[in-house]
């Protein structure tokens, strides 16, 4: 939505969301879940926004609709992602929505958010490389080298302090954006949330190189058991696009409940929305 000359409100992909709640509502299940961006909140349709538009289709059909900005480093995924999450259910299943499991400044009984440290120290060792278990280093030009290595642990590349030497591109005779490409993870924090893309993964906390799909897979919480397959660009499509695996069983575990039956009324917090559209 951030890209120069992008309009969001003519871009045909938006159209995704409403086909899958065609195909949801026409299965008729219980519970409906969907993720996605937090952006869908403003994206607008016409005099309406996507959002609004589903919730509204959705009460039309008789579900109760709710819907939340979470943040996945609050349920024990070490990434700062950012995702609206809604679930619809039948008027007769209520849905108690997750609780925060952890905290960026915990007290003294709640548990820490998970860091890039906890999950990733293990693989800076050389002998971990393997290409069957996805953990290859790219092997990036001489002049990103020298870029990556003047980035401070959690920081940015000093633009204003750069040598000349360094703004030339390989392509072009300047480079202007560095954007999040020239960012670089701390070890003690959560990672900034992974995208997908060729350069799009931050830079490891200590090596002058970016994350591997593996180290990225694992800050997604994939289990070292799932393989990846596909080119090197296929395979961060394919880990930045997904819902981390841990947040996704919190989420679960909170609909299975629901359906059961076990359920108390949902007791959101000041941040959660509860959207119930008026058919």
């Amino acid at each position: 939505m951030n890209t120069k000359g992008h309009r969001p409100e003519e871009d045909s992909r938006n159209e995704l969301t409403l086909h899958f709640l065609d195909l949801a509502l026409e299965l008729q299940p219980r519970a409906i879940f969907m993720e996605n961006v937090k952006g869908l909140r403003s994206t607008m349709r016409g005099e309406s926004s996507y959002l609004n538009e589903i919730t509204t289709r959705l009460a039309a059909s008789g579900y109760d609709a709710h819907f939340a900005i979470m943040n996945c480093a609050d349920y024990g995924v070490p990434q700062l992602r950012e995702r609206l999450i809604l679930m619809a259910t039948r008027p007769n299943i209520s849905i108690e929505w997750p609780t925060q499991k952890y905290f960026r400044e915990p007290k003294a009984w709640q548990r820490p958010q998970i860091t890039v440290g906890d999950v990733i120290a293990d693989l800076e060792d050389p002998q971990t490389h393997d290409p069957v278990f996805s953990h290859v280093p790219m092997e990036h030009k001489d002049l990103v080298v020298q870029r990556y290595m003047l980035i401070p642990e959690g920081g940015r590349l000093p633009d204003a302090s750069l040598p000349e030497r360094l703004r030339i591109g390989y392509r072009t005779l300047s480079v202007r954006n560095f954007s999040h490409v020239y960012r670089r993870l701390a070890r003690n924090r959560p990672a900034t949330t992974m995208v997908p893309g060729h350069n799009a993964f931050p830079i490891h906390p200590t090596l002058p190189r970016a994350l591997t799909v593996r180290e990225a897979a694992r800050i997604q919480t994939f289990p070292d058991s799932m393989r990846f397959v596909g080119t090197r660009q296929q395979q961060r499509t394919l880990v930045g696009n997904a819902v981390p695996p841990v947040l996704a069983e919190v989420l679960a575990q909170a609909l299975a409940k629901a359906i059961k039956g076990n359920a108390r009324l949902p007791g959101y917090k000041a941040d959660h929305y509860e959207l119930k559209a008026r058919a």
